[in-house]
């Protein structure tokens, strides 16, 4: 039988175990933190999303014994801790001494990524009966994305105004955007009318507010205050929501005449402008000098002034009128020209 043969040896510093197994020709030699090892393992490497941070703790635990502990990061700072608070990239190193003199270490990195962020817009305006793509044209093949409620379907088609919310993620980080849809009604226009002959206007803010301008749909012509042409109009609001198609028709249901001489010169023949009209419930006439001041303002009744203090000259001027529709509302009209005042 082999002899087995232990020694103890003591060193000079602090008492430390060794054994020494001789079997036969050969041996082996074992420390105490061989048999008893620390088993320090900060586990694998990580990610760090843009604005978070992670607690590095160890996993010894208290009922070992005392320890000393000492992190360092790649910056070159120490922490004498058994956890730090890591808000930075880079290398972290982690050594642990026990009080019978064991040292273990181990290293982690920590790489930083990103917060996935789709660049949309805070707020979305759809017309009514439009719809609204919002992801559609964005690059999205390296997230994964879920929306919140369920409010939409699977193809990102949003038909309700609401507050919508989804879910971007990637391998490691995850973010939660949100956008507003605001719904613009359309306004549902009626056929209008203007008499040619009387050189009506039709002032855009008496058909709706909310109109921007219309497209006179076969000349081309826009229209940003008035219309004074019959025919087929595309509209637009100022949310840019589109009104397919306004038609206005030839009519004259009321007459309008103004004259464009007077003489008043006493001779008691065409002295006064005397505006001849009817079916109309007011009339105000504003007149002008040929720079575009406002000379005077003239009411409906009567409907004959006299000029005896204007000097002989050209004075353009602007009817301003109401009438009643066949819907019995009132609409605001508009007719300009010219008077020549001759002495």
């Amino acid at each position: 039988m082999e002899n087995l043969i232990l020694r103890e040896f003591q060193s000079l510093s602090k008492i430390n175990h060794t054994l020494l197994l001789i079997l036969g020709v050969g041996f082996s030699v074992f420390s105490q933190c061989d048999i008893n090892p620390i088993g320090l393992d900060l586990g694998p490497d990580l990610a760090l999303c843009e604005g978070d941070a992670i607690e590095f703790r160890s996993n010894i635990h208290d009922n070992l014994g005392e320890f000393k502990f000492e992190w360092t990061s790649s910056k070159n700072e120490v922490f004498n801790t058994k956890s730090i608070l890591v808000t930075d990239s880079g290398y972290y190193f982690f050594t642990v001494e026990n009080t019978s003199g064991c040292i273990e270490s181990d290293t982690v990195y920590v790489s930083k990524e990103e917060i996935p962020y789709l660049e949309i817009q805070n707020r979305y305006k759809i017309c009514d009966g439009d719809t609204l793509k919002v992801l559609n044209s964005i690059n999205t093949k390296d997230y994964f994305l879920d929306w919140v409620d369920g409010s939409v379907e699977s193809d990102n088609i949003i038909v309700n105004p609401g507050n919508y919310e989804f879910i971007i993620s990637n391998v490691n980080c995850i973010n939660i955007q949100n956008f507003e849809v605001e719904l613009h009604k359309v306004p549902k226009l009626d056929d209008l009318y203007l008499c040619e002959d009387l050189n009506e206007s039709i002032y855009l803010d008496s058909i709706d507010l909310n109109i921007f301008q219309f497209e006179h749909i076969v000349s081309g012509d826009i229209f940003r205050d008035y219309i004074f042409k019959t025919g087929q109009y595309r509209g637009v609001t100022n949310e840019g929501c589109v009104i397919e198609t306004l038609k206005v028709k030839e009519k004259c249901p009321f007459n309008l005449y103004v004259p464009n001489t007077i003489t008043p010169n006493g001779d008691g023949v065409n002295d006064e402008l005397e505006i001849y009209y009817s079916g109309l419930l007011n009339l105000d006439l504003v007149l002008f000098n040929r720079w575009g001041g406002k000379l005077n303002v003239y009411k409906s009744s009567p409907s004959t002034w006299t000029f005896d203090t204007f000097p002989q000259g050209i004075y353009p001027w602007l009817i301003t009128y109401e009438i009643l529709t066949e819907g019995n509302q009132i609409v605001r009209r508009y007719k300009r020209g010219v008077l020549n005042v001759i002495r």
